[in-house]
């Protein structure tokens, strides 16, 4: 392969890494002239630039130009929370789940930084990542990183609230609260029906509601999975936001409501599947309910090997 593996530890006080000898084999390529001699010791030089960092029991990657999360201690104390040094009271849903803990660690990803009073931490630096604002607000010794709005300037405090519902939980190793995806899913069937000898109309069926969907889809469907199509069962992601509730659709059951403070969710039963719906604050509920999917937004894929057909 083109990658190497090699363990080690990164220092707490630098940003020094220190590497493990764990006893592998790796393949380094040389200069041609060099000639080395079985047991012979060489140095090595790598150029960090080309370090990738994963974690060794997740696999997953480290280092990304936008952070996926800031890991955060939190102290529970009476009715609220303590991050960032700073206080707030328990939303509705926190109450549910974190009552009678002493601490808890929350993995807040860089979007959930959203204006308000909440908190507040200094900018230490802004820079421009792929067209967004990232800024590294100082926290005791450590950074902080959000995304920010352009008018966000280097050397001024930063007024702050959190989107409650994009935050995970944990109490040690086990995640105790899992935050709202953008990402949502259903499964359900493929269908179609032949009006005439060159006329086809397409559907996805989703707990026997039928969503007509664009025919050069149908037929990109049938070509990489054959008529075998019409038997199987696929997953249906979308945006969470493309959700609607309407008087028609998709027939879901109500179980509960869950209240993140900042936003307020359905969670749904559709045929068997648990679904979190956006709702807002006036949101009456009811025993059934109907959603509204558009089929533009549909994305299809194959279950059995996770991949995406359209």
């Amino acid at each position: 392969g083109n990658e190497t593996i090699i363990y080690g530890d990164l220092g707490k006080e630098t940003s020094e890494f220190t590497m493990k000898d764990e006893g592998k084999s790796i393949i380094i390529k040389t200069i041609d002239d060099q000639e080395f001699e079985i047991g012979s010791i060489i140095n090595l030089s790598i150029m960090p630039e080309k370090i990738h960092l994963f974690d060794s029991k997740t696999e997953i990657t480290l280092i990304h130009d936008i952070p996926a999360f800031n890991t955060v201690e939190a102290k529970v104390s009476g009715d609220k929370l303590e991050i960032f040094n700073q206080s707030i009271k328990f939303n509705p849903i926190y109450k549910e789940v974190v009552s009678g803990l002493d601490k808890v660690e929350l993995h807040i990803p860089p979007k959930a930084f959203i204006k308000g009073n909440d908190f507040k931490l200094l900018v230490d630096k802004v820079e421009v990542v792929e067209g967004n604002h990232l800024a590294h607000l100082k926290l005791d010794d450590r950074f902080i990183f959000a995304l920010v709005d352009k008018n966000v300037k280097e050397g001024e405090e930063l007024s702050f609230s959190l989107s409650y519902d994009k935050i995970d939980i944990t109490n040690g190793e086990e995640k105790i609260l899992e935050a709202v995806s953008d990402k949502a899913c259903l499964r359900g069937k493929f269908e179609v029906n032949q009006k005439s000898r060159s006329e086809y109309e397409f559907f996805y069926n989703i707990n026997n509601t039928k969503i007509l969907t664009d025919e050069n889809k149908g037929f990109k469907i049938n070509s990489v999975e054959g008529n075998n199509c019409y038997k199987k069962q696929y997953r249906y992601q979308f945006e969470r936001d493309e959700i609607k509730l309407g008087v028609e659709g998709i027939p879901a059951n109500f179980i509960s409501l869950k209240d993140f403070g900042n936003q307020k969710y359905a969670l749904l039963d559709v045929a068997g599947e648990k679904l979190y719906v956006k709702v807002d604050k006036d949101f009456k509920e009811e025993n059934l309910l109907h959603l509204e999917i558009p089929a533009q937004a549909i994305e299809v894929w194959q279950e059995e090997s996770d991949f995406r057909i359209c």
